[in-house]
């Protein structure tokens, strides 16, 4: 079991007020369920802050006094990251006396930030706000590449007693990459079905007031029939059999087939080839959509299994009602 209770984690959580949390996943995971390594910067001689960019970055050196080291422009790939690796060797004895501090963006510091890790430099990922508001303090009004990174330094100086280093677990940024997914799934879904809805308030409006629309029988229906016009013009026995699930279980609905053709025989829903197609094709991206959240909501749910991280952990919002001895082990 994990040695710290959840009101512990207040104070733990203290001295990372000026670090973004880049190794979680839509909550904080207990450092013993997670490789959090935490190690003050007292006995570090080289400061590094880097300006990180898609293809370019820039990395200025400071030593512990606030004198500058070096200043180096590097392309972001393999060849780049070892020039700032040999760099950082030249100005120290060892690795462990270096601090490199990033600003986040999104996902273009994540491979160097990797690499840092992987070669035992401290790394911190630093939210970039706190960056603006320090140089904000500092009166600087222009604004480039290379005094970004200056000020990324200067920040790591200023703050050096009270920084940690958050080593990279490739585990736990899968984790984290799978969260991010299943909620921009979730948001498509959300807006599938308000696409959905209006696309059937022109075609057939009277139908969503007599029964539930997201039911998986009631939209395969609406797939084979999406408006009044093609239930009008179906057999009766079609329209009895569409409500029939496709494995040939009758599922419960709300409506009968006699009555779906009472409406459409009276509905004022507007005739249009073009919306039926496009009311089909929303209704087939939302079920494969629902599809994908679900398998990436196993996965994830399989992977924190293997890892064994299971002693105590705070589950997203969209884990909902699931318990961790529910977790496959």
């Amino acid at each position: 079991m994990c040695p710290l209770p959840p009101q512990a984690l207040i104070g733990w959580l203290g001295v990372r007020a000026l670090v973004t949390m880049e190794v979680g996943w839509g909550g904080i995971s207990c450092p013993s369920c997670i490789e959090i390594i935490t190690r003050r910067c007292d006995n570090v001689y080289v400061l590094c802050g880097i300006d990180v960019s898609k293809d370019y970055s820039s990395a200025q050196g400071l030593d512990r006094e606030g004198k500058k080291l070096f200043y180096l422009e590097f392309v972001m790939n393999g060849e780049g990251f070892s020039r700032l690796l040999n760099i950082l060797k030249t100005h120290c004895k060892d690795l462990s006396e270096v601090t490199v501090g990033l600003e986040s963006t999104g996902c273009y510091h994540i491979n160097l930030f990797a690499f840092l890790c992987s070669e035992g430099i401290a790394c911190v990922v630093i939210n970039p706000l706190l960056i603006s508001n320090f140089a904000r303090l500092s009166l600087r009004k222009t604004k480039t590449d290379k005094k970004d990174a200056l000020t990324i330094a200067q920040f790591l100086l200023a703050h050096r007693g009270k920084l940690s280093q958050v080593s990279y677990s490739q585990n736990s940024q899968d984790l984290k990459d799978l969260a991010r997914e299943r909620e921009s799934l979730a948001v498509m879904i959300a807006g599938l079905k308000n696409d959905v809805r209006r696309l059937l308030q022109m075609s057939f409006p009277e139908l969503e007031h007599r029964c539930k629309l997201f039911t998986e029988t009631m939209l395969r229906f609406l797939i084979k029939f999406p408006s009044a016009r093609a239930i009008r013009t179906a057999k009766p026995k079609e329209i009895s059999e569409a409500l029939i699930h496709a494995e040939g279980k009758r599922k419960r609905v709300f409506i009968s087939a006699e009555e779906i053709i009472k409406l459409a025989n009276a509905s004022v829903g507007t005739d249009s080839v073009a919306k039926e197609v496009i009311l089909s094709e929303k209704i087939g991206t939302f079920f494969i959509s629902k599809r994908s959240r679900e398998g990436l909501r196993r996965l994830w749910l399989k992977l924190v299994g293997q890892r064994g991280w299971m002693s105590w952990i705070l589950l997203p919002r969209w884990m909902g009602s699931v318990r961790l001895q529910d977790l496959p082990s």
